[in-house]
């Protein structure tokens, strides 16, 4: 769910420090919900990879060559009270790429997904009351499962979008993207069940669209059809777009006693985990999202963290760097990533990086590669 943003086999738990979980069914609140044990690490759930990892195998993956390339090992996918480092999620999708390029993977494994998947925090969402009260919930602990990949909510122009900044590392890789998408649309109607349409209906719910940064994969018509609303490749960002309306849709079967002690207990690991990103990386992962909505000055920046902007510069200072520095990194790995996708000329990737002139971008990236972008994309 997004970084709301639930994932595969029913009954299995991930709580952040829980004992052994209790089966549920699939979508449904546990019968004794997890309990916080000793201070957990950051990184990534183990449930959140093994789900990946066993949606791979059944699609004809090489298991034992995914696990060689994402550095984990079968035991300790099977722990539920782990995390394994960020870094094996992206290493993970990698290596899956490689082996199965045209496997509807981030729709299969969206289709398999569960509240337990994302452990107390898929638990928590659930029980609402209403769907901007779960958003926030995915938001606010959205680091208890995924510290690497996240989700902002963000309202314009009468549209809710749920927005994924993504990594160069990650961004490279067409299907994270899709997943984390789907993963959302998933995790939405796992709290809701099923709502009314304007037909007078009851079926699963839809967003109004889907962005996704890449071109149309093979598998795109059942990326279109699970996602039940327009899909745009090609766009800026990875973002599912919902109507304000949907906020007010009442959770399933929200448990006011249960959301109380829930929220006690993700409170509780949240003050256990390592500090949350350095404010450069911070800084690094919003200038992602808004160099290509034309937002990536240092006071837009500053304000999305909640700083001022000379409290911004201290921080930042303190770790040894600069806005100016991390923009211009920020922009060749953005540039690189750009210029791979041929149907982008090079002006047009001078304005999504923020350049008004593009020859300033011409000669900003001859200084950071050694070529020219007609030559880069030539190589």
């Amino acid at each position: 769910m997004v970084r709301r943003k639930t994932k595969p086999a029913a009954g299995r738990s991930a709580s952040p420090g829980a004992a052994r979980p209790v089966r549920a069914a699939p979508g449904s609140a546990p019968r004794s919900p997890p309990a916080a044990a000793g201070p957990p690490t950051s990184g990534v759930l183990t449930s959140l990879v093994l789900r990946l990892l066993d949606t791979a195998t059944a699609l004809g993956g090489d298991r034992a060559a995914l696990l060689r390339a994402c550095r984990a090992t079968e035991p300790a996918l099977h722990d539920p009270d782990a995390r394994l480092p960020v870094e094996v999620y992206p290493l993970l999708w990698a290596e899956i790429r490689r082996q199965l390029p045209d496997a509807p993977v981030p729709v299969a494994c969206a289709q398999a997904e569960r509240a337990a998947d994302f452990g107390l925090v898929g638990y928590l969402a659930q029980q609402g009351p209403r769907l901007d009260d779960a958003l926030r919930v995915l938001v606010r602990y959205q680091r208890l499962f995924h510290e690497g990949i996240g989700h902002t909510l963000e309202h314009e122009g009468g549209v809710v979008r749920a927005v994924f900044p993504l990594s160069a590392q990650v961004r490279s890789i067409p299907q994270v993207a899709e997943s984390c998408a789907l993963s959302f649309v998933a995790g939405v109607r796992l709290i809701l069940g099923d709502v009314r349409r304007a037909d007078g209906s009851r079926g699963p719910w839809a967003p109004l669209s889907l962005d996704l940064p890449d071109a149309a994969p093979s598998y795109e018509k059942a990326l279109r059809a699970f996602a039940g609303a327009p899909v745009r490749f090609g766009a800026p960002s990875c973002a599912v777009a919902l109507s304000p309306d949907d906020l007010a849709l009442p959770a399933r079967a929200p448990d006011p006693a249960l959301a109380v002690w829930l929220r006690a207990q993700a409170e509780a690991t949240l003050s256990n985990l390592a500090p949350a990103l350095p404010t450069s990386d911070a800084v690094a992962r919003r200038l992602v999202l808004a160099l290509p909505r034309g937002e990536g000055t240092q006071h837009a920046i500053a304000h999305a963290l909640g700083l001022g902007e000379r409290t911004l510069q201290r921080r930042l200072a303190r770790e040894g760097t600069t806005f100016a520095a991390l923009l211009e990194r920020s922009r060749r790995e953005l540039a690189e990533g750009f210029l791979r996708d041929q149907r982008l000329s090079a002006s047009e990737v001078a304005f999504l990086l923020g350049y008004a002139d593009p020859s300033t971008f011409f000669r900003a990236f001859k200084r950071w590669t050694g070529r020219t972008p007609q030559q880069f994309r030539g190589r």
